[in-house]
C-alpha cells in the first residue's frame, strides 16, 4: 500500500486530501491486520489534526458496518466486487463515506434490516415491532433486525435509551428478550430501561430499571448481570467494575446536560456532539470542573452560562470554530 506522506513543514492538507488518505487506510485495513509499523504510522496520521481523527472515526464506523454484514450479505457483496485489485482500489478511493453508507443501507434493507439515524443535535424515538421504544441521541445510528426469528438491533455509533417495559409494548416483550449488539458484544434485556453508549475502546451501559445481561464477546463466555441503579464500562474482551448509578434517567432525552464536577474537557466534548464544528480549550483551563444544568438544544447559551460559572472566556473564531480560554 502507498501510505500517505507529507513533508514535516508542508501546509495542512485539505478535507479532500484527508478523505483520500483515509480511503487508502480503509483499503489496507480491509485486506487484513496491520503490522506494528503500520499501526504506528496510522496512529501518527490520526494525530496530525482533529480533522484527521474525525475522518478516521467515520471510516471506522463504515468498516464496522461492512463487518457487521450477515454471511449471506457478505457473500452477495463479494459476488459483485471487482475481481482485479487495482479496480477495487479505484472503487474505494473514488467512493465517499456518504456514497458507501447509502450503498450499505440499501443492501441491509434487502436483508431485512432497517437503518435509523439522527443528525447532529437531533434526538428521536423509534418503535420496534414488539412495541419497545428506542430513543436515539445526537449523531447516532442503529440497525433494526426485522427477521421473523430475531428480536434485536445493532448500535453502530452514538448512544440510545431503550425501554422494553413501555406500557404500549406488545405482550411478547415480557417473555422475549431484546438483543442489542455493539461491537462484538451483546446486551440481552427483558422488561428493562437502559442507556447504551458506543465507545472506543469501551462502551458504557447504565440500567435504570430491571436487569440486563452483558455478553462481552467470545473472550468472556460467562455473562455479567447489571441491575437497576448500576452502570459499567465494557469492551469486547471484558466487563469493568460495576458501579452505582447516581441518576434516574438519561438527561439528554430532555435536551439537558447535567454536570456534577465534570472535567471541563469532558464537558466540552459532550457539548460538541450537539453542535456542528469544533469546540476546543486551552491547556491552562483543562483542570477546571463544571457543575450545573445546561441546554443541549442551545449550545451557545450553555457556553455563555459556562463563562458565568467559571473563570473562562469563549472565543468564536467562526460559528464552527470555538476556543475556551482563561478569562
Amino acid at each position: 500500500m502507498n501510505r500517505p506522506r507529507h513533508p514535516r513543514h508542508a501546509p495542512p492538507p485539505n478535507a479532500a486530501d484527508i478523505l483520500k488518505e483515509a480511503s487508502q487506510w480503509m483499503l489496507r485495513v480491509s485486506e487484513g491486520p496491520l503490522d506494528a509499523r503500520e499501526r504506528a504510522v496510522l496512529a501518527e496520521w490520526r494525530a496530525r489534526s482533529a480533522e484527521h481523527e474525525r475522518t478516521w472515526r467515520r471510516a471506522e464506523q463504515l468498516l464496522a458496518r461492512l463487518g457487521a454484514l450477515t454471511p449471506a450479505a457478505a457473500a452477495a457483496l463479494k459476488a459483485v466486487r471487482p475481481r482485479r485489485r487495482a479496480t477495487r482500489r479505484l472503487v474505494w478511493l473514488a467512493a465517499t463515506p456518504t456514497m458507501l453508507w447509502a450503498a450499505c443501507r440499501s443492501a441491509r434493507h434487502a436483508w431485512h434490516e432497517q437503518c435509523e439515524h439522527t443528525g447532529i443535535g437531533e434526538r428521536r424515538t423509534v418503535t420496534l415491532s414488539d412495541g419497545s421504544l428506542v430513543t436515539l441521541n445526537t449523531d447516532t445510528e442503529i440497525l433494526i433486525e426485522r427477521d421473523a426469528d430475531t428480536h434485536g438491533l445493532r448500535l453502530l455509533r452514538g448512544d440510545i435509551l431503550v425501554d422494553t417495559a413501555h406500557r404500549h409494548a406488545a405482550p411478547a416483550s415480557s417473555t422475549r428478550r431484546l438483543r442489542v449488539r455493539v461491537g462484538q458484544s451483546a446486551i440481552l434485556a427483558r422488561a428493562t430501561r437502559f442507556e447504551l453508549r458506543q465507545g472506543r475502546p469501551r462502551h458504557q451501559l447504565a440500567v435504570f430499571s430491571g436487569e440486563v445481561e452483558i455478553r462481552a464477546g467470545a473472550a468472556m463466555p460467562i455473562p455479567a448481570r447489571i441491575g437497576a441503579g448500576q452502570q459499567a464500562l465494557f469492551s469486547d474482551a471484558q466487563v469493568g467494575s460495576i458501579m452505582p448509578l447516581h441518576r434516574r434517567d438519561a438527561a439528554w432525552r430532555e435536551g439537558r446536560l447535567v454536570a456534577h464536577g465534570m472535567p471541563l474537557p469532558q464537558f466540552l466534548g459532550e457539548l460538541e456532539r450537539y453542535r456542528g464544528g469544533t469546540l476546543r480549550w486551552r491547556d491552562d483551563v483543562a483542570g477546571l470542573k463544571v457543575s450545573g444544568d445546561f441546554s443541549l438544544a442551545d449550545t451557545d447559551l450553555s457556553l455563555a452560562l459556562l463563562e458565568k460559572a467559571l473563570p473562562v472566556r469563549v472565543r468564536y473564531f467562526t460559528r464552527y470554530w470555538v476556543l475556551v480560554v482563561p478569562s
